[in-house]
């Protein structure tokens, strides 16, 4: 059964009104957004965007080298590093990539814990954002890549809300990268998208 938005979009959905609306994702990202999460939304961004692209890996350690595969894609189709952002899943301290400081050679920029004098983030002075997704709730980037989908059982709800949130970031191009061997992916595995 579909569930109406997760609850950091449930604001929206008021007694007697439509469909909450998702504006920031283009008709690609939302139409795939669909078919894999159990959310009901309504479109209300026609442009078509780039599509997405789902990566399968076998061991989350293979996760790095595949993203970094991923960038240079990315770049070479015009994007620039600040268009792209690393998502995760898992909360950046809890990803293969916190003990990452560069991927497919270029270093990683992210929040270490600590503000300036104006209250502002202190970042590492790296190319590429990471971030967890709950961090970088509120925000968006051209192009995402969502890591770390390996749901467990257990947390399967709180999973789909996360990656709701961390796919809706993406307004031009979403990529993915699905843990191949977790049949609560299948229906990744089976979207006819590949990375």
């Amino acid at each position: 059964m579909a569930r109406l938005l997760p609850s950091d979009l449930s604001h929206l959905a008021l007694a007697g009104a439509r469909e909450p609306e998702l504006d920031r994702s283009p008709d690609s990202i939302a139409r795939f957004i669909r078919r894999m999460l159990p959310f009901t939304f309504e479109r209300a961004n026609d442009l078509p965007g780039l599509g997405v692209g789902v990566t399968t890996y076998s061991r989350p350690a293979e996760q790095p080298a595949l993203v970094g595969a991923t960038i240079h894609r990315l770049l070479d189709q015009g994007f620039t590093h600040d268009d792209i952002v690393i998502l995760t899943l898992h909360g950046a301290a809890n990803s293969v990539f916190s003990a990452c400081e560069e991927v497919g050679g270029y270093p990683l920029r992210r929040f270490i814990g600590e503000y300036d004098l104006l209250g502002n983030q202190v970042l590492t002075p790296g190319k590429i954002a990471f971030e967890s997704v709950g961090r970088f709730k509120g925000q968006q980037a051209p192009a995402v890549i969502l890591v770390d989908i390996d749901p467990a059982p257990e947390r399967l709800e709180h999973c789909e809300r996360l990656a709701f949130a961390g796919m809706t970031r993406a307004t031009v191009r979403l990529e993915t990268l699905v843990r191949a061997s977790n049949p609560l992916n299948e229906k990744f595995l089976t979207s006819g998208v590949t990375g």
